[in-house]
């Protein structure tokens, strides 16, 4: 969809939920059904694109947060456990189009290994929220 809409479409959003399950704060556990999508380059703020890519789920609390409080949020890299769907071997889950998650080039969990993990600062980049054992940049 890129810059054309702002909204996610169904199946991003299906495919958001695949991916992170719950709301990415860290230490937040709120299900993944009662998140909403957020751009992590913000579509106003940074110009970022409607895409599976740039999108995160967070609970309506900490999404109202993120913008409260002007966050930024970094992905970090693929935590040991991550690999590709079509080379993990649990179940496949189908997203809203039909097709896995592999199939559309979104990176989910091995069963029972650690979730994507995020991480938020605030505008003078100071890290607010991490996952336990994050190393802060320097």
């Amino acid at each position: 969809v890129g810059r054309t809409k702002r909204l996610f479409t169904t199946a991003q959003r299906r495919a958001a939920i695949v991916r992170d399950g719950q709301c990415t704060w860290n230490g937040c556990d709120q299900h993944a059904s009662r998140c909403e999508v957020h751009h992590i380059r913000w579509w106003d703020r940074d110009k970022g694109g409607t895409s599976i890519g740039n999108a995160a789920l967070l609970c309506k609390h900490h999404h109202t947060e993120v913008h409260r409080l002007n966050l930024s949020i970094t992905r970090l890299e693929k935590p040991p456990g991550w690999t590709r769907r079509q080379h993990a071997k649990a179940e496949l889950r189908q997203t809203a189009s039909g097709g896995s998650a592999s199939a559309m080039g979104i990176d989910v969990p091995v069963a029972g290994r650690t979730p994507l993990r995020y991480v938020f600062r605030n505008h003078r980049g100071q890290t607010i929220n991490a996952p336990d054992g994050h190393k802060p940049d320097r």
